[in-house]
């Protein structure tokens, strides 16, 4: 699952929510859509940190090659 299906499932959980007559229903999707939310954010996250780790590899990797160079 990526990051703009978790937020759409979440998305359409609470918009299914509001229309619910039964209340366990509409308690049930609000928490699903938290769920998915919830996962939304993680796999955000996961892409920041990832993207964060990589430019400093990239970083490292420009830097340790300039050295070699110059020595």
């Amino acid at each position: 699952m990526d990051q703009p299906y978790c937020r759409q499932q979440a998305d359409r959980c609470r918009r299914l929510a509001h229309y619910s007559t039964d209340p366990a229903t509409r308690v049930d999707l609000l928490r699903m859509g938290d769920e998915f939310q919830m996962m939304a954010d993680e796999i955000e996250n996961d892409e920041i940190i990832f993207a964060e780790r990589k430019k400093v590899g990239e970083h490292d990797s420009s830097r340790d090659s300039q050295r070699r160079n110059a020595g």
